[in-house]
């Protein structure tokens, strides 16, 4: 198979065992790939509707390298307009010494951050291609959900009681 980078629009499929696969888009390649994986897990070597399959719920989003592209294992099977907003939002400091803003998955500014949100909510990190392909794997029970997988949820509840070194920084930061 021809090995091949990442565009915005590419669905690719996300192999979760020998029977089945996920499904992901990819949102932007601008300075990593933007991707997020759909809710479904779909029988391998079938067809699927791709139109139903970018219209599901997103369970994981990453900021990532394109390695498991050009590497054939992550395979791209169709395109469509980018049109997922994953519900993510993480904290960056502001212009400002000691402010914070909350931004969406392409670092448009949201709004100024809360205290409990400098407090609870991650930065921005990039994962690599591998955890990515474990969380999936994880969220369809192939292997254990692991807490470092929670980084690629969508924020919530789950990430309130965090104490990593992300979290720890945001804490120091604030104090």
């Amino acid at each position: 198979m021809a090995r091949r980078r990442a565009k915005a629009g590419d669905v690719f499929q996300v192999p979760v065992d020998d029977d089945h696969v996920a499904y992901g888009q990819v949102l932007s390649t601008e300075e990593f790939v933007h991707l997020v994986v759909f809710d479904g897990l779909h029988d391998a070597g079938e067809e699927h509707d791709l139109d139903a399959v970018v219209g599901a719920p997103v369970i994981l989003y990453a900021w990532t390298r394109d390695d498991l592209f050009r590497d054939g294992t992550w395979t791209v099977v169709g395109r469509r307009e980018p049109t997922a907003k994953p519900p993510i939002e993480f904290i960056e400091m502001a212009d400002e010494p000691d402010e914070f803003q909350a931004v969406d998955w392409a670092g448009n500014v949201l709004r100024r951050a809360s205290p409990d949100e400098v407090e609870n909510a991650p930065f921005r990190s990039i994962n690599s291609p591998e955890s990515v392909q474990e969380a999936v794997e994880a969220w369809h029970g192939i292997r254990p959900w692991e807490e470092k997988h929670l980084s690629l949820r969508p924020w919530d509840e789950r990430n309130a009681d965090r104490d990593d070194e992300a979290s720890r920084l945001l804490r120091k930061l604030r104090s």
